[in-house]
C-alpha cells in the first residue's frame, strides 16, 4: 500500500550544535508523528540539503551555531531546496541588538521551550504562519 499525502509526516531537519537539546527534541517531535532529521553544524545541515536524500519540509535552525549564523544556513538552504520552510531557536532574546537583526521578519521561538510549543510552531510555520502564530505579512509586529 502507497503512503499517501495525509499518511505522510513533515520532515523536519533539525540543526542544533547541543547533542543532548537535539536528541531530546527529535525524539519529542518524532513522538508527535513528524520524521526528523538532526544535524549538528551548518556544514552538515547544508550537506544533507544539498544531497536531497530525503525531501525536507522544515528546517529548524540554531540561530548560533559554531560554524555559521541559522539566518545565513536558511538562505543557502534556499537556493538548495527552494520549498523549505524555516523555523529559527535559540536561547538568546529575541531582543538581543544582533539576533533581532537577523530574525526580524523571521519565523522564531526562543529557547527554553516545550516539545509541544516546538510542534505547534512547526505546524504553525508549515501553516504560513509565524512560529509564534502571526500571519506571515513580512511586516515585523512588536
Amino acid at each position: 500500500m502507497d503512503t499517501t499525502e495525509a499518511e505522510a509526516k513533515p520532515r523536519v531537519l533539525l540543526v542544533d550544535d547541543d547533542e543532548d537539546f537535539r536528541k531530546t527534541a527529535a525524539a519529542g517531535l518524532a513522538a508527535r508523528g513528524f520524521a526528523v532529521i538532526q544535524a549538528a553544524s551548518a556544514e552538515e545541515a547544508l550537506d544533507l540539503t544539498a544531497r536531497g536524500e530525503d525531501d525536507i519540509d522544515i528546517a529548524v535552525l540554531d540561530v548560533m551555531l559554531p560554524d555559521s549564523w541559522g539566518p545565513q544556513v536558511g538562505f543557502e538552504q534556499s537556493f538548495l531546496r527552494p520549498t523549505i520552510k524555516f523555523l529559527y531557536i535559540s536561547g538568546y532574546t529575541r531582543e538581543d541588538t544582533v539576533l533581532r537583526a537577523s530574525t526580524e521578519n523571521l519565523p522564531f521561538l526562543e529557547k527554553p521551550f516545550t516539545i509541544s510549543e516546538l510542534a505547534e510552531a512547526i505546524h504553525s510555520v508549515l501553516e504560513g504562519e509565524d512560529g509564534d502564530g502571526r500571519e506571515r505579512d513580512g511586516v515585523a509586529s512588536e
